[in-house]
């Protein structure tokens, strides 16, 4: 055989070694258990965000659905505060332990230290914020089944039962954070009902300025 043919030969093999040793890297690298990781330290650059969103609330009972609108802030101390354009003057504020909503001009104070669904509700959303899945897993007693593509991390969380059943339970959490800014850009909540609330988060600002009034109940 010619020398020429042999470097080729040699050459080929190598490239083909390289490639399978790239493939496998890659493979390593997206093993599910290690996205939630890559989305928690993506997010501990992030100290604040705002940005429009929308909400679809769907009730199973009545077979209804809900479209809402509005501008949300969150900083990474775990304040909240959800303004809502459509119904206008709504808003939903967690501060610590204060959970404050008002609907309809009716205004509801909760407490977060408290057990119970609100307190379950807000830690979730908190965690999710943070890009903490496996938190928000622990939280609702679920598995965390994962994916990734070019343009997003996917989770959804489902709920393993124990005990005693409640139709308030959380069975599925549906996450997707951009694989750029590893934001929190869609999160769907279904509960034992049936219920479904998702959330739509666009054009999001990261670590811009956010005045402390947003989060101080009106």
């Amino acid at each position: 055989m010619k020398r020429g043919s042999l470097i080729y030969i040699a050459m080929k093999r190598i490239i083909v070694f390289f490639n399978s040793l790239f493939l496998v890297c890659l493979s390593i690298v997206a093993q599910p258990d290690d996205l939630t990781e890559i989305v928690r330290k993506g997010n501990e650059s992030v100290k604040s965000f705002n940005s429009k969103f929308t909400e679809l609330q769907y009730r199973r009972s009545s077979r209804q659905s809900q479209d809402m609108e509005g501008k949300l802030y969150f900083d990474a101390i775990g304040r909240l505060s959800m303004l809502y354009t459509d119904p206008e003057g709504d808003y939903i504020i967690i501060d610590g332990t204060t959970y404050v909503t008002k609907q309809s001009g009716h205004k509801k104070h909760y407490s977060t230290d408290k057990k119970g669904l609100m307190a379950d509700w807000s830690s979730s959303m908190i965690h999710s914020m943070r890009g903490e899945v496996e938190e928000v897993a622990q939280a609702n007693n679920a598995e965390i089944k994962s994916k990734v593509d070019k343009s997003y991390y996917y989770f959804t969380l489902l709920r393993q039962d124990t005990g005693k059943k409640k139709k308030s339970d959380v069975v599925r959490i549906v996450l997707r954070y951009d694989k750029k800014t590893f934001l929190l850009v869609y999160m769907s909540i279904e509960d034992r009902a049936g219920n479904t609330t998702t959330y739509a988060l666009q054009h999001p600002q990261l670590n811009a300025t956010i005045p402390d009034n947003v989060f101080i109940p009106k």
